[in-house]
């Protein structure tokens, strides 16, 4: 008995006569088998892949059944290919969004001298797309100076804000509107009480596109008449930043309640927060 009269394939196997015999080799869907006491042995496939050497004899027609297997593998190539090629696709945008999402973001810097930088580093840390916020110290002519170095007003450095943005989401006009109205630029050295050269109003720019931008919006203040006053502000180019000592940094958010000064700090906020609500980012802004 044939091996595929054995599992039960063709149970009816005596009646097939030995040219179907010779196919089903053919197309393989039986190997090598015994038929009758006599052993065929499939030796090889011809060129066509439809014709099968039985006991080294000349070359045996597979007939239909070698057909139909050739011709299944050549009709599921296109979409063996067509799946291979959208299981590609896909791969390939899951990597790229994966890329783009690993882009780093691009932050600018800006620095800003508008008085004692507690007064307003609350203002811009509560400000949409602005990252970082560090009180220090630029403009002076002494290396490394100390906070009691720079309140003697010798050392030439104003007290600064060096912010660094997203200007995907913030722009540097913007920084430069909130600037300008968050202290009074018309007092020169000077913010209310706070008397010295290190409280000056400036902008210190950090390219030739902030200076230009700083320019042109200090004389559309001062064509508009925004101010009672002329204004004072200084536009310097932008040199070495020196941060203020630990204790000064986030000051308002960690003294609020221990610090009487803190109080002048929440009403500047709450007019901020009246002028340039659109700006604000409500998870920063959870200190009131």
């Amino acid at each position: 008995m044939s091996r595929c009269c054995a599992t039960g394939l063709f149970p009816m196997a005596g009646w097939l006569p030995m040219s179907m015999w010779l196919g089903l080799i053919a197309a393989g869907l039986i190997a090598a088998t015994s038929i009758d006491g006599s052993l065929m042995e499939a030796r090889s496939w011809a060129a066509s892949g439809t014709l099968v050497q039985v006991d080294g004899g000349a070359p045996v027609d597979g007939g239909v059944w070698g057909a139909a297997a050739e011709q299944e593998k050549t009709d599921s190539r296109p979409a063996r290919r067509g799946a291979r090629a959208s299981q590609q696709t896909a791969q390939d945008t899951t990597q790229t969004q994966d890329a783009e999402n690993k882009v780093e973001k691009v932050l600018e810097t800006a620095t800003f001298g508008n008085g004692c930088y507690w007064c307003t580093e609350a203002v811009f840390q509560r400000v949409k797309g602005v990252e970082g916020v560090t009180s220090g110290f630029m403009g002076g002519h002494v290396a490394n100076p100390t906070y009691e170095q720079v309140c003697t007003g010798l050392t030439g450095h104003a007290e600064v804000l060096q912010l660094k943005f997203d200007p995907a989401v913030v722009s540097y006009e913007k920084l430069l509107e909130i600037f300008w109205s968050s202290h009074d630029p018309t007092t020169l050295n000077r913010q209310g009480n706070d008397v010295g050269p290190m409280y000056r109003s400036a902008v210190f720019y950090h390219s030739e596109e902030q200076k230009l931008l700083a320019v042109k919006y200090k004389d559309r203040l001062t064509e508009a008449r925004a101010f009672n006053s002329p204004i004072v502000t200084e536009i310097t180019e932008a040199s070495e930043f020196y941060a203020a000592p630990d204790y000064h940094q986030d000051y308002y958010n960690r003294n609020k309640s221990k610090n009487p000064y803190c109080k002048m700090i929440t009403y500047k906020l709450q007019n901020f927060r009246k002028a340039f609500k659109d700006v604000i980012d409500t998870d920063k802004d959870k200190i009131k």
